[in-house]
């Protein structure tokens, strides 16, 4: 996560999984591309084998990868995040006073992953609001909690 603008009016922080995007769509491209020419050198089962991981992968990088988008307005004093992925863009408000504070969520396998979540003190959506459905590793999650924190301090004051 990075922070695109950060202003007293409003602070913007997003997401964007440029990497997996890349890695999924080049490596279900190119076995896109193995399957087409085995079938056209009627090498069957390598098209046979091919076929059902490019169609999955094409099926995980349309389920999985999406961009999101988190606006912290003080004009309008709302909190706005906007998913968007192949399927479309979803975009669900709160009320900025509801908004107690940011914390990095970690996740322990044989790594640690984290993302970052929205604490809600109030409305109906009280509790914690991650705002990717997947952890990732990077430093970026930590900075971006911070920069929430701060810019809410700042309003607050």
């Amino acid at each position: 996560m990075k922070v695109v603008r950060n202003t007293p009016e409003m602070l913007i922080v997003e997401d964007r999984p440029v990497f997996w995007a890349l890695f999924m769509g080049v490596f279900a491209f190119s076995l896109a591309t193995v399957t087409l020419v085995s079938l056209f050198d009627r090498a069957w089962m390598v098209a046979l084998i091919c076929a059902p991981i490019a169609i999955m992968l094409f099926l995980l990088f349309r389920l999985m990868l999406e961009r999101t988008r988190v606006f912290l307005d003080a004009k309008h004093r709302q909190v706005a995040i906007r998913k968007r992925n192949t399927r479309g863009t979803t975009t669900v408000s709160y009320d900025l006073a509801h908004l107690d504070r940011a914390k990095v969520g970690v996740s322990r396998g044989e790594t640690e992953t984290y993302r970052v979540e929205l604490v809600l003190s109030g409305g109906m959506d009280a509790g914690t609001m991650p705002l990717t459905q997947v952890y990732t590793s990077g430093g970026g999650h930590h900075a971006a909690a911070k920069a929430i924190n701060n810019w809410l301090d700042a309003y607050r004051s």
